[in-house]
């Protein structure tokens, strides 16, 4: 009897939660038909909620992925032939995304600030596109990101210090930095999951003062050029979860 009557209340919620669902999707679904439609050129043409075919479907979509529930959580548009802006892209109407990968296009004009609103996202490539003007301090309120990818762009301005709040980034420090970062005067990458050895080309950041990497999962030892940074002045290694060598002469 008791089994009898979970069973009933289970299907009681679930016919209770199922408007409810299809009410978000759809949502969702107007949200990026209205930013696509904002855009100058795309290849998304196939996106329709104007008959109800398989094909046509949201979670059917050209880049999109639903989880069990119907709800997006991938959104992956390499190389889709996107000309436009992000402004009409409504970042509140997916709470649960999980991935937004726009890498190849050529987007431009700011990053919104309201791309903070993405609370689950732990994938952002928004690489080789053409953004500009400053990041915006909000990625740095993206707690769950693991990959962030903001290459060749045309950002200009500060780091946001706020960026070192990404507790779990992981991958290998880029040797990019030095190349690219050339007035840097701190970094700090601490409590992330980073690996492999610290690359021996940050010490052509001559205008580098101090040096945070502690808690990753670095190897090897110290590179010893660092001590030949003219303004370098603090190196913070304590805490590092170190597979070689301390050493800075």
């Amino acid at each position: 009897m008791e089994k009898t009557v979970q069973s009933f209340y289970f299907f009681f919620f679930s016919l209770f939660l199922l408007p409810i669902e299809i009410s978000a999707q759809k949502n969702s679904a107007e949200a990026l038909l209205k930013w696509r439609d904002s855009l100058v050129s795309h290849s998304l043409n196939s996106w329709s909620i104007a008959n109800e075919s398989s094909t046509s479907r949201p979670c059917n979509w050209t880049g999109i992925q639903c989880d069990d529930a119907g709800s997006f959580v991938e959104i992956n548009l390499p190389t889709s032939g996107l000309d436009g802006t992000l402004d009409e892209f409504d970042f509140s109407a997916f709470p649960n995304l999980t991935s937004l990968n726009l890498d190849m296009n050529n987007l431009n004009g700011s990053l919104p600030v309201r791309i903070g609103n993405l609370s689950k996202l732990g994938h952002l490539d928004l690489g080789s596109n053409n953004f500009a003007n400053a990041i915006p301090a909000e990625v740095g309120s993206l707690s769950e990101l693991r990959f962030l990818r903001l290459f060749n762009n045309s950002f200009t301005g500060a780091i946001p210090y706020q960026l070192t709040n990404l507790q779990k980034i992981e991958g290998i420090i880029p040797v990019q930095i030095a190349a690219n970062l050339t007035n840097l005067r701190f970094l700090n990458l601490t409590q992330n999951s980073f690996g492999g050895k610290i690359p021996v080309e940050i010490s052509r950041l001559q205008k580098l003062e101090e040096l945070r990497i502690g808690f990753n999962m670095l190897t090897g030892s110290i590179p010893d050029e660092l001590a030949s940074c003219p303004t370098f002045k603090s190196l913070n290694y304590i805490t590092i979860l170190f597979k070689g060598q301390y050493r800075l002469q």
